[in-house]
């Protein structure tokens, strides 16, 4: 039979193998169901806290408040999932905080889209994950059944 440290090799080996079975095929996962997506989402960030809610009903609240300051603005627009790209796409109201140099825009409530805002979906270790486009993503913090 095998030895005790064959054993032990074996074991560890499995255990390697398993992990990364699990990394691969959890860590990272797009949605099918956009009822998964319903509720709550939230970033901050050195400019404001952000704050998106996506209801049934496919309408979605934006609300940000710049830090330091009690300022809060809201928006709504309608959302809607693309699961085969694993989008989600904000229908017109989507204020813009920051540009793509990472850079405040200090009238991103006069300046709400129009047009159609995309953002990336994931689900990360169990956790959803709205991506802003840089690092930092809209995090779930309360789903709506």
């Amino acid at each position: 039979m095998f030895s005790d440290h064959k054993r032990l090799l074996f074991v560890i080996a499995f255990l390697i193998i398993f992990a990364m079975f699990f990394m691969v095929f959890q860590c990272s996962f797009k949605i099918h169901n956009p009822r998964e997506l319903l509720g709550t989402y939230v970033v901050k960030h050195e400019y404001a806290t952000e704050k998106i809610v996506l209801k049934k009903d496919g309408i979605f609240i934006h609300e940000v408040t710049v830090n330091g300051t009690s300022k809060v603005d809201i928006a709504e627009g309608l959302w809607k999932y693309d699961a085969d790209d694993g989008h989600l796409i904000f229908d017109g109201n989507f204020m813009k905080v920051v540009n793509g140099l990472n850079k405040f825009i200090p009238d991103y409530a006069q300046q709400k889209s129009t047009g159609l805002t995309i953002k990336p979906v994931d689900k990360i270790f169990g956790n959803i994950v709205i991506s802003r486009g840089d690092r930092i993503g809209y995090k779930k913090i309360e789903e709506i059944k």
